[in-house]
């Protein structure tokens, strides 16, 4: 049995009037819409969005992102950008991220750095199929441009780096432009998928009425079937050690473990039937519970982020609050994103440097070719990956 599902991608130009409201709420139900990624969403209130359930980031810039979903579907694993320019999540067992870049040729250099620096703490930390969309605002091929085209080499390199494809068909002679002004068309509304993403089934502009640009839907296809869960490995994560605590209780479990040498014949069977079970049932569950606390945690921050910026701006404190609050959760997520360079050189990585799309790309081309495709069997024959 086969399941379709439509991703809709649409930059909503604002959400001003009960009307506009409104008519996007038909848009999602004439056209099907399961998931919606919108862009330049300044509304915060979805309540008249019956049967979706609404993931916001406003942000500190008041024209956020938003990502929409059917209430009998599941999002989870909720990533968001403290400007609001961006929101990610895990949707069956595929990434999708809604981007609104910086607009303007005064912002391109600003719209560089976002591509390099922002878009990598919405990247996914394992491998998932990405389906990166929004709006652009810049394209990387002149034919996407009837006018002068502001082509940025950054969105080029990492749509390149991560392996992703324009899920526009290549073979229309006519490109789907999704903005049209009076000196010409431009196609900033885009969606760009992975190669091994085969349940592409197609992908359409449709106009969107209340709304300057129009929408971009892919269509695609999953399999119902029942998943077998496979032991895929684990790496320890190194980073639990920087903490003090952590590294004494870790002190103290040792000498316990330690005491059960004599009940094995050799030390060696002693570490590989116990002690290495322990270490690694030890920092599993140290991780997760670190995880949901910096979780809670980073929610809390967002939560009296989005308060803060709805205050009237009465007091000169409310700039500083908003600093200091988008300070600790890009520190919750720099915490978060650094288990990427486990999988990098000493050499790609500079003390204290942010973490980039460069980062992400060279963990995951290392993740790649690590993985093991095929093996010789005990008949001499060579087994491979289906």
């Amino acid at each position: 049995m086969q399941l379709t599902y439509r991703i809709a991608s649409l930059n909503m130009n604002g959400i001003l009037s009960p009307l506009k409201m409104y008519m996007l709420r038909n848009f999602l139900i004439r056209h099907d819409i399961d998931v919606a990624l919108l862009q330049e969403v300044t509304h915060n209130d979805f309540s008249q969005i019956y049967g979706y359930e609404t993931h916001l980031n406003e942000g500190t810039e008041k024209r956020g992102t938003a990502l929409i979903i059917k209430e009998d579907l599941s999002l989870t694993n909720v990533t968001r950008l403290t400007s609001g320019s961006g929101i990610a999540g895990l949707f069956r067992d595929t990434w999708p991220i809604n981007i609104y870049a910086p607009s303007g040729s005064e912002n391109r250099h600003e719209g560089e750095r976002f591509f390099i620096n922002d878009l990598a703490y919405l990247l996914p930390t394992c491998q998932k199929d990405i389906v990166l969309a929004g709006d652009f605002n810049c394209v990387i091929s002149a034919a996407d441009s009837t006018g002068s085209p502001n082509i940025s080499r950054s969105l080029a390199s990492a749509i390149q780096g991560l392996a992703l494809h324009d899920a526009c068909d290549p073979s229309s002679t006519r490109p789907q432009y999704t903005h049209y002004t009076n000196n010409g068309a431009t196609r900033l509304g885009r969606i760009y998928i992975m190669a091994p993403l085969q349940r592409k089934t197609g992908i359409a502009s449709l106009i969107a009425p209340f709304s300057a640009h129009l929408a971009v839907v892919l269509r695609l296809t999953y399999h119902q079937q029942t998943y077998v869960s496979k032991n895929r490995g684990w790496r320890l994560n190194n980073s639990l050690l920087e903490d003090k605590t952590f590294r004494e209780t870790l002190t103290l479990q040792m000498k316990n473990w330690r005491r059960t040498i004599h009940n094995f014949p050799t030390k060696t069977m002693w570490w590989e039937r116990h002690a290495k079970k322990r270490i690694r049932q030890f920092f599993q569950t140290e991780g997760a519970m670190r995880n949901k606390d910096r979780k809670d945690l980073e929610d809390f921050y967002y939560a009296a982020l989005c308060d803060a910026i709805r205050t009237p701006p009465t007091t000169e404190n409310l700039a500083i609050t908003i600093r200091r609050l988008t300070a600790k959760i890009r520190r919750l997520s720099s915490q978060h994103l650094r288990g990427v360079l486990t999988d990098t050189e000493e050499d790609d990585v500079v003390l204290n440097e942010d973490i980039t799309t460069y980062h992400y790309v060279r963990s995951r081309k290392r993740s790649k070719a690590r993985l093991v495709t095929q093996i010789l069997d005990s008949h001499g024959d060579i087994q491979k990956t289906s």
